[in-house]
């Protein structure tokens, strides 16, 4: 086998070689090491693309070109393979057209490789055919659409905290019987352990880690230990501007200046091999200037919002975080109310069912609510309306001056109960308005129906 066979060979093997040749961004040759252009230095792409591992996780902060190695990638998988389906969601439908028509659209134009190998007549903003092989552009749209017989081998997930909870398991059955099943979710994290932070928790955890030239010491940058205000006088907080130079970054050891050039991937947990799991930061991007970090921090009038999109971690203010205390700090609720004498108005909710759930509620002339009591009575399939009968003995020592109860399931029901409390009883119909011209509940007395808003 002669030289050049085998080093096509490789280029296919491997996603960033691959896209070393044939891949433009914006008209320039895609690059991921660049001593001179630091925007163009992005080295830490390399192990994120060439992972073949089927289900990878990449928790990221904006502004690192990920979304378009997602979708590059996705381009390498289906060239390389026969007769596959790769599908890459974003969370809206303008998100879609956009990157279709202001990035793979270019992309595919401005090679030659690719323009010989898409398929004209399947050429739209939502399917690209390359030979026999289809990508495929989503967004999720109207519930349960995007699953529809999508036989499909290849999964990508852009901002996976934006999009429904649970999306890629519309396509678990369709994947299983793929020979590959890869799936890959990328996102800027929102909350702990919720999204791709969940998901990342569960993986190997693999971080870029950089290693200090001066004391060899090997960490993960963050905002406290590795960038050092050096000159003292360089904010000036009422225009909120910072002077170049006022910030650089340091090792967290000896505090001498940290060159970010290169770094090495470590996996926190290696013996996790279900997920495999990236964490990548603007602190990584050497184009952003430790300057630039503060700039932002200053400006983002949301902490969360400043560590989620910039540092790409998850973060909630832990004064926000309601405790079990709080919860049980909060009820009044100590045991059932076997009386009405404290309170001046008392409501029953019922849920027919089959099995029927009642719930009682008082309102005391200081204006403070309880739930008194709650009950639950199942159906007798010989006697249809017992359930109706038990709920009626259990509310009558309250004489509750509302009854409102599901209509939808409790027709015959409804009507018995209002024979045994005439004046106090509603039927309780749920509808949705599209528009906002309808925002009131409708209290129908001829009928005795009351329509509510759902939501």
């Amino acid at each position: 086998m002669n030289n050049t066979k085998l080093l096509n060979q490789l280029i296919r093997k491997k996603p960033s070689l691959y896209l070393l040749k044939n891949y433009k961004i914006r008209g320039k040759p895609i690059t991921f090491m660049n001593d001179k252009n630091p925007q163009a230095h992005r080295p830490w792409q390399i192990a994120i693309v060439d992972d073949p591992h089927p289900d990878k996780v990449v928790r990221k902060s904006r502004q690192l070109g990920l979304t378009e190695i997602g979708v590059a990638e996705m381009l390498w998988f289906t060239d390389v393979h026969r007769n596959v389906k790769a599908m890459f969601v974003f969370p809206r439908d303008r998100q879609v057209k956009d990157f279709v028509k202001t990035r793979m659209n270019p992309a595919i134009e401005d090679s030659e490789y690719f323009s010989s190998i898409i398929d004209k007549q399947f050429d739209s903003i939502e399917v690209k055919k390359i030979r026999d092989s289809f990508m495929l552009f989503r967004a999720p749209g109207k519930e349960g659409a995007l699953g529809e017989g999508a036989d499909i081998d290849y999964l990508s997930l852009d901002e996976y905290d934006r999009l429904p909870e649970g999306i890629e398991y519309i396509f678990q059955e369709s994947m299983k019987s793929s020979r590959f099943g890869y799936l890959r979710r990328w996102s800027t994290p929102t909350l702990p352990s919720v999204g791709i932070d969940a998901q990342f928790q569960k993986s190997d955890q693999r971080f870029y880690m950089i290693k200090c030239q001066a004391c060899n010491h090997w960490q993960i940058l963050n905002v406290i230990d590795n960038i050092m205000q050096v000159d003292p006088n360089g904010i000036d907080y009422a225009s909120e501007t910072i002077k170049p130079g006022t910030f650089e970054f340091v090792c967290a050891k000896c505090r001498r200046p940290l060159d970010r050039t290169h770094g090495e991937w470590v996996a926190k947990y290696p013996s996790r091999t279900a997920i495999r799991g990236y964490h990548i930061s603007q602190l990584n991007a050497v184009w952003i200037s430790a300057d630039d970090i503060k700039k932002r921090e200053m400006r983002y009038t949301s902490k969360q919002l400043f560590y989620n999109y910039v540092i790409g971690e998850p973060y909630v203010n832990e004064g926000m975080i309601i405790t079990e205390q709080d919860l049980l700090g909060a009820v009044r609720f100590e045991s059932p109310k076997l009386h009405r004498n404290e309170y001046s108005f008392v409501v029953a909710g019922i849920d027919w069912g089959v099995t029927n759930w009642v719930v009682l509620a008082g309102l005391k002339e200081n204006g403070e609510t309880d739930i008194l009591n709650m009950w639950y009575f199942r159906d007798d399939p010989f006697k249809p309306l017992e359930a109706v009968n038990q709920i009626a003995l259990t509310l009558k020592p309250y004489n509750p001056d509302l009854i409102i109860a599901d209509e939808g399931f409790g027709q015959d029901r409804n009507s018995y109960m209002m024979t045994i409390f005439p004046g106090k009883v509603w039927a309780c119909r749920f509808k949705t308005y599209k528009g906002q011209s309808q925002i009131k509940d409708n209290w129908n007395s001829t009928q005795r129906l009351i329509t509510v808003i759902k939501l």
